[in-house]
């Protein structure tokens, strides 16, 4: 169960994306209150509390962030959850003074060229603990709906 005081961010990702995954290693390991939980598009909970337009979709190229009742995408919401990792990373907050428009492009330029980047096969193994971090199942929805529906 979440402490409904904590405010917390959650990241959906595309989970069949080696990039997006070593994205979300990557933010993991730098989330410095460990404040920030983690959903893969394809997942069960993304299916209950995102937007019907978006786990329908079959080309998940954007990463999407909630967090505080709104939901941010693209450049916007890598850009948002930066602010919650451990110096320097957390600069890349003050990008957000960049017009939309300029980094979306950037952000679309490179998401569309993902798979190219990183060619393993396989996901590493999670702990025990980084588990509890990545929302999955319908029982997350449960747990969590609290940061979705009327805190």
């Amino acid at each position: 169960m979440v402490d409904k005081n904590n405010e917390i961010g959650i990241v959906f990702f595309d989970g069949n994306c080696n990039f997006c995954n070593n994205s979300v290693n990557f933010i993991y390991k730098k989330n410095k209150l460990k404040n920030l939980r983690y959903s893969s598009l394809q997942s069960e909970f993304s299916k209950k509390v995102l937007p019907q337009s978006v786990y329908q979709s079959t080309d998940f190229n954007t990463m999407y962030y909630y967090e505080n009742m709104s939901m941010y995408s693209k450049s916007s919401a890598f850009l948002k959850l930066s602010k919650h990792l451990y110096f320097p990373y957390n600069m890349f907050s003050y990008f957000l003074i960049i017009p939309k428009k300029l980094r979306d492009s950037i952000y679309s330029f490179i998401s569309k060229r993902r798979h190219k980047f990183i060619k393993q096969k396989t996901c590493r193994l999670m702990t025990a603990e980084e588990t509890t971090f990545f929302l999955n199942s319908l029982d997350d929805v449960e747990n969590y709906k609290h940061i979705f529906y009327n805190k």
